[in-house]
């Protein structure tokens, strides 16, 4: 039976443990030719700095850690152009191989996106170096738009952003953002390629941000299935 899934701020006492699932994950990546971090800089002693800092986030599955990321507010080094106050970054998301292919990078995503929030920063932003068409995919899978690419000396980044002034929702299966604008609601479905195109139902304007889960629950109910899961927002 698989045990709940809760994502917290890491504790330094778990500098292990984060530094376990990123070295598991960068390993996978290697095996398949497809190498990301080397391994000192994912060894306890690169990440324990962070870790006291309050960056990491640690999934667990009961005691089991799971999956990281680094979240933080500044990112000059990335984006350099951001203006103050504005965003906030993941680096270094990780999912342990054993426990990859089951939405939970998704799952980690969308707790940045609510720590995002609770900072009052309107986008969260990352990269990954170019050439990653899979990782390019999970970020458009879950919403975020390809923002720009940064030429930097060791190579280039390709950079990605989510909007959080967007509401976004994973209906039975399928992506679709709302957002409002002036007194209507504007709703888009998202492809696999992240591409958006008209949604094809519409959003009363009365309906609220907190009753729109509801809204789509009732709207699409019919389409579920066993398999593939429920409404919940993303994002």
């Amino acid at each position: 039976m698989t045990q709940a899934l809760e994502i917290r701020l890491a504790q330094p006492h778990e500098t292990a443990q984060v530094a376990n699932v990123l070295t598991q994950a960068a390993r996978r990546l290697a095996d398949r030719g497809q190498a990301l971090w080397g391994a000192s800089e994912v060894a306890a002693p690169a990440v324990e700095p962070d870790v006291r800092g309050g960056m990491y986030h640690l999934a667990l599955e009961g005691t089991e850690p799971v999956g990281v990321f680094r979240f933080q507010l500044e990112d000059p080094h990335f984006w350099p152009e951001a203006p103050a106050g504005s965003s906030a970054f993941v680096h270094k998301l990780a999912v342990r191989p054993d426990r990859q292919g089951q939405q939970l990078a998704h799952r980690l995503l969308s707790h940045a996106c609510e720590l995002t929030r609770r900072h009052d920063r309107q986008y969260l932003r990352l990269d990954c170096q170019g050439g990653r068409p899979k990782l390019r995919q999970l970020y458009e899978g879950f919403g975020f738009r390809h923002h720009s690419s940064l030429q930097l000396p060791n190579g280039v980044y390709e950079r990605f952003e989510i909007d959080l002034a967007v509401h976004r929702f994973n209906v039975f299966g399928r992506i679709y953002s709302i957002r409002r604008e002036g007194p209507l609601w504007q709703a888009s479905a998202h492809g696999p390629d992240g591409k958006r195109s008209p949604a094809g139902f519409v959003v009363p304007d009365f309906i609220t941000a907190g009753e729109m889960e509801q809204y789509l629950f009732d709207l699409f109910h019919e389409n579920a299935m066993p398999g593939n899961g429920d409404v919940r927002r993303i994002g």
